[in-house]
């Protein structure tokens, strides 16, 4: 009588493991498709590509000792640089590529040099909302970038 119990038993157990999985897999495959993503930034991958090359160029710019500060005011934006000893560092291009949400660009300011260490431009009009933009600063070889976020 025992062994034939046992042998019932196996099946079921069986059956148990199988509508477990299945059940897991249900509840898997509906939080996936009604949560919202927890990416924040749409172009997480192409920030990844780039993450030596911008650790390296934050590296350089560290050692160059340049600070950068950015003011938006109104639609005009603004960026400082300077070095180390806070003297202001002049005859740079500087220009940033606006991105819309979907990570596609928009279009790419260049800054003018307004002052020593005073770059400006100011934003086009019609741009509204938030936009993502890269800053590119560049001087005798020396590059610097930083990512910006501009609420509009």
């Amino acid at each position: 009588m025992s062994y034939r119990s046992k042998a019932t038993r196996w099946p079921v157990i069986i059956i148990g493991l199988i509508l477990c999985f299945l059940t897991l897999t249900g509840w898997s495959v509906f939080r996936a498709a009604t949560r919202v993503s927890d990416v924040t930034n749409p172009r997480y991958y192409s920030h990844g590509l780039r993450y030596n090359r911008t650790l390296l160029e934050r590296q350089a710019a560290e050692g160059l000792g340049w600070k950068v500060r950015i003011e938006l005011t109104g639609r005009r934006l603004g960026v400082r640089l300077t070095d180390r000893e806070d003297r202001p560092v002049g005859d740079a291009e500087a220009e940033v590529a606006l991105f819309t949400g979907g990570g596609t660009k928009r279009g790419l300011l260049r800054l003018a040099e307004e002052g020593a260490g005073n770059y400006v431009a100011a934003l086009p009009v019609g741009l509204s909302g938030q936009l993502s933009g890269l800053l590119q600063i560049n001087r005798q070889g020396a590059n610097l970038s930083r990512p910006l976020l501009l609420n509009l």
